[in-house]
């Protein structure tokens, strides 16, 4: 569903066109294609200037984005709450999340850690919102840094183990 974080961002970022989207990682042999269908819709939406994928991005590359990010936007529909999501609020990043997936429904809590929305015309009103808000420092980006450590290695083994044994297994 990247499309749609395209399309989103697109709508979003009329009025801050300083703003880039950068797509990250998760290429796979049959990507070609996509990435491609990627690229044209870009050159659709008069953004490709602004956006740019990188398929396999090292580490450092990462971690500097990551540093520079102000807004994830997570299209992904139907699925369970992404990792990326997570590691975004973790480093202080907004996310902006499809209401039909588990990262709205469990990480951002419906709203409480993040913001969602029901299609691409909405995620660009939130996304403009977002923007806007960031700019003049009404929302705390740093918020989410708390709520992703619920998500850490050491909470999941216990609260996995809390499971087991009031199941007693």
């Amino acid at each position: 569903m990247i499309d749609d974080s395209i399309r989103v961002f697109s709508k979003g970022t009329k009025k801050f066109p300083n703003y880039k989207l950068v797509i990250l990682g998760g290429t796979t042999p049959d990507s070609e294609n996509y990435i491609n269908y990627l690229n044209q819709l870009s050159e659709d939406l008069e953004i490709s200037s602004r956006v740019n994928i990188i398929q396999t991005p090292s580490f450092n590359e990462l971690k500097e984005i990551l540093l520079d990010a102000k807004v994830l936007i997570d299209s992904q529909q139907g699925e369970s709450i992404t990792l990326t999501a997570v590691e975004a609020l973790a480093c202080g990043i907004i996310v902006l999340s499809s209401e039909d997936c588990g990262t709205w429904l469990e990480l951002l809590e419906n709203g409480k850690w993040g913001f969602g929305f029901e299609n691409v015309l909405d995620g660009g009103k939130k996304l403009e919102i977002i923007l806007k808000d960031l700019e003049k420092g009404i929302l705390n980006p740093k918020k989410g840094i708390k709520r992703s450590k619920f998500f850490s290695n050491e909470k999941f083994v216990k609260r996995i183990e809390q499971i087991l044994k009031e199941n007693d297994i």
